[in-house]
């Protein structure tokens, strides 16, 4: 019926070697595309351990962080309670030792103590800071860092 244009030409069998060749290049064409969808099969598989690491490392960084705020809250509410109290007194000694500049803060208040107080019928007459031996020593021997009168 298709014959009847007078337009098709007739059919041939093909060569033998023809058969092989086009067979070879489809299953070429195939191995191609196994590299490359490997390669993209393992880079997905990178990316995608690489975003759960981090989602992760995130996760646990954040509430490692939210910890540490609410630790620094209380302690700044603590602090600023003690130095903002009112028998409070707050004293800055500018020292300077062996060419460093820095600075001693006292607090002084009757409710709290950082070092052994004297006995109720002493008072405190002032501060002295000297540098020391590390073994340390029964009375100051070193050079004298700041000596202050309360």
């Amino acid at each position: 019926m298709t014959d009847w244009l007078g337009m098709l030409a007739a059919p041939r069998t093909p060569r033998p070697e023809l058969k092989g060749r086009v067979v070879a290049r489809a299953l070429a064409r195939r191995r191609r595309w196994g590299g490359p969808l490997a390669a993209a099969a393992v880079i997905t598989l990178i990316l995608g351990g690489g975003a759960w690491w981090a989602y992760r490392t995130i996760g646990r960084l954040t509430a490692e962080r939210d910890g540490l705020v609410t630790r620094v809250q209380a302690l700044e509410d603590t602090v600023s309670t003690f130095i903002h109290g009112p028998a409070t007194r707050l004293i800055q000694i500018p020292v300077s030792t062996g060419g460093r500049v820095g600075s001693v803060t006292i607090f002084a208040d009757s409710a709290v103590m950082g070092l052994e107080m004297p006995r109720a019928d002493q008072r405190v007459m002032g501060a002295a800071m000297s540098i020391e031996p590390r073994a340390g020593s029964a009375s100051p021997s070193g050079p004298m860092v700041f000596h202050l009168l309360l």
